[in-house]
């Protein structure tokens, strides 16, 4: 503790009450990003070794000195008082960290309660309760139900005993009912975190219509909505609060938390949390010493698609070694799946003889591309859905799918997550996907009513080079980052000097200071200087790397599997209480049953594309604008400038100098966090 801040024993840095009091006096710089930035990375870097906390304290306690002297002293009246607690308060603060940074955590005492037969005991300190109504009778009350899916009752019993619990289940199988029902049982509010505005929306829209009591906290809603949803929490008038798990990085939002612990707290698409996972999200990563431990109950992570390596990775980064491990229903047998070799001309042909077949609507077809979505979907008279459109566009697609007003969306892989439509009869993909979790989870939309539905790909050895082309872009070999990385030095090298010397194109050598960012083997600042860091990349980048050639490696070897589709992917999740007995409708059971007929197939027409080229009539003005605001945000922000905006994206919006968000977001780089963060600014400075 320097003066009210908090160094807590799971090494991040936070204000104290006292600290907010002396935030507010002193100076509004302290607030800023760029010092927080750098703050979080000095203790980063403590961590690693590579720093001394005692010096780290002792520079907050002279820059803070410094700033009060600077302003008189600091004679406002909640100060004076409250140095001498501070004060007090610090040996016993800056002991603890210091004992944190010398060890690894310890783990959690073991709480003794009456658990079911056969059950490990918990490692959090959550306690059992008493039910004030069996599960049965609030299951029937609250959510209408009159019994339980298979395996939804062990697992709320676990959670009510005070057990952390891992649900690895697929879609559909009823997996948010395991927090919502113990949930309630358990009183208090349960706090779920879950990655996407749309599933926090869809799932706080269901609660609130049962009944329930369900608020939530995301980047979509004005900030005095999220300081009201945090009073009415405080207040403990909420069941369920829903937030992203980038709240938890909001200084202070955690110890509100513990000011009255949440009694459930329940990670939703746990398989964000592994670096070996489909979709891998670092704020995931950090959800352990994040969430609050004090008082809180149990955790209850939920995903739909986990292997085993996942699985093991989940428990360990969510500190639960004793967790319950629920792997269950991944059998669908009411799904047909069928893999079809067909050239990417022939597939837009396939698609509408096969959606033109009696009993095939309702269907998701998911295209690789942005531009096939659209070409698709005016073929067939229907909408598309994809992250270049306006979001207010993208939800009334999708409303009308849900209410039936659509019976088709030809979409990319951004549609999907929190639909909940029970009557899908088809899933078409257009192309191969890049990991069979992926392609589980897509397929799994289909036939939740469990009645007969189909999954088709249409595929062919060209996907398997695309893909190839993209996982050798997107994770450059080891050596390339080791070529970058003896350049470094202690002395900042700019971006452009690195490039220049070692001969790469900037797009090149932004994805592999990214990778060396992300491992930490180098820093780099808001103006594109890099800095060499730890030789630590060499043992985490190529385990990550390889986890990624591996899931290619296994969507290969599924299509190419010659057994039963469905045991496939059975044996693929680790669904181990599977009785293994082939489905009997996919194409490997039944070769000679096909969906579509060979006679339609025509002949695939040729299709190049065409490499973007870069600046070739950017304006450098505009090049240079856009390239200040970026540098800016990456000073603001702490971070460095291609997290704000790749070169590519830059480039492209130079060129085509967009008058609308349409516009920009329709550009090859531009994202929709990117064109709804930042779009205005870039616009304006794209007029101006």
């Amino acid at each position: 503790l320097a003066r009210g801040f908090l160094v807590r024993e799971d090494k991040t840095l936070r204000a104290t009450p006292a600290g907010e009091a002396l935030i507010d006096a002193v100076h509004p710089q302290v607030r800023s990003p760029a010092m927080t930035g750098e703050w979080e990375f000095k203790l980063r870097e403590i961590e690693r070794g590579r720093g001394k906390l005692d010096a780290f304290m002792a520079s907050i306690e002279a820059f803070v000195a410094e700033l009060v002297a600077s302003m008189g002293g600091g004679t406002r009246a909640p100060i004076v008082p409250a140095a001498p607690r501070i004060d007090a308060m610090a040996d016993a603060a800056l002991a603890r960290a210091k004992r944190a940074v010398k060890r690894e955590e310890a783990p959690r005492p073991v709480i003794k309660t009456e658990p079911p037969k056969n059950v490990p005991p918990a490692t959090r300190e959550a306690k059992p309760v008493e039910l004030r109504a069996p599960l049965e009778e609030t299951l029937a009350e609250r959510f209408g139900h009159r019994l339980f899916r298979p395996h939804q009752r062990a697992i709320c019993e676990h959670l009510v005993a005070g057990r952390d619990v891992l649900v690895v289940m697929p879609t559909g199988a009823g997996k948010s009912l395991c927090y919502q029902l113990p949930g309630l049982a358990r009183g208090g509010t349960t706090l779920v975190v879950s990655p996407l505005i749309a599933l926090i929306e869809d799932q706080a829209a269901k609660l609130n219509a049962a009944g329930m009591r369900a608020e939530r906290i995301h980047s979509g809603l004005p900030r005095e909505s999220a300081r009201e949803t945090c009073r009415a929490y405080l207040r403990g008038e909420l069941d369920f609060l829903f937030i992203a798990p980038e709240r938890l990085r909001v200084p202070g939002f955690t110890e509100l938390l513990e000011r009255r612990p949440p009694t459930l707290i329940a990670i939703d698409e746990a398989h964000c949390i592994s670096q070996w996972g489909h979709d891998f999200r670092p704020d995931y990563r950090l959800l352990r010493e994040r969430l609050p431990q004090r008082g809180a109950g149990p955790i209850v992570a939920l995903t739909a698609t986990a292997t085993p390596s996942v699985q093991r990775d989940i428990v360990e980064q969510l500190g639960m070694p004793q967790a319950v491990q629920s792997i269950h229903g991944f059998r669908r047998d009411n799904l047909a799946i069928h893999v079809l070799d067909a050239p990417p001309g022939q597939r837009p042909i396939l698609t509408r003889e096969l959606l033109a077949q009696p009993g095939r609507l309702p269907a998701i077809v998911y295209a690789p591309s942005r531009a096939l979505a659209d070409q698709l979907a005016a073929d067939l008279k229907t909408h598309a859905y994809h992250a270049g459109m306006e979001p207010a566009a993208r939800e009334r697609v999708q409303r009308a799918f849900l209410g039936g007003e659509l019976n088709i969306v030809v979409a990319t892989i951004a549609f999907g997550m929190g639909v909940d439509k029970a009557d899908v009869r088809t899933v078409v993909h257009l192309a191969s996907s890049s990991s069979v979790e992926a392609y589980y989870q897509e397929i799994g939309r289909a036939g939740r009513d469990g009645k007969p539905s189909l999954a088709m790909m249409l595929c062919s050895a060209q996907d398997r080079r695309t893909q190839q082309f993209f996982f050798e872009r997107d994770y450059p070999a080891v050596t390339e980052l080791e070529r970058v990385f003896v350049e470094l030095s202690d002395e900042p090298t700019p971006k452009l000097t690195l490039a220049k010397k070692l001969r790469l194109e900037n797009e090149a050598l932004d994805v592999i200071l990214d990778k060396l960012w992300l491992h930490g083997g180098a820093r780099v600042d808001h103006d594109e200087r890099a800095v060499r860091g730890s030789v630590d990349f060499r043992r985490s980048y190529p385990k990550h790397r390889a986890s990624k050639a591996a899931q290619l490696a296994h969507m290969e070897r599924y299509l190419d599997t010659r057994e039963c589709r469905m045991l496939a992917l059975l044996e693929h999740f680790g669904d181990s209480e599977d009785a293994k007995a082939p489905c009997g409708h996919c194409d490997r059971c039944r070769p000679n049953e096909r969906p579509l007929r060979a006679t339609q197939v025509v002949e695939a027409r040729i299709e190049r594309t065409r490499r973007h080229t870069p600046q070739a009539d950017a304006p450098e003005k505009l090049l240079e604008a856009l390239r200040a605001f970026r540098r800016d945000e990456a000073k603001a922000r702490g971070i460095p400038p291609f997290r704000v905006m790749t070169d590519r994206a830059l480039v492209a919006i130079a060129q085509e100098r967009p008058s609308s968000e349409a516009e920009l977001r329709a550009l090859p780089g531009v994202g929709p966090t990117l064109a709804k963060k930042h779009g205005a600014r870039i616009l304006r400075i794209v007029r101006d």
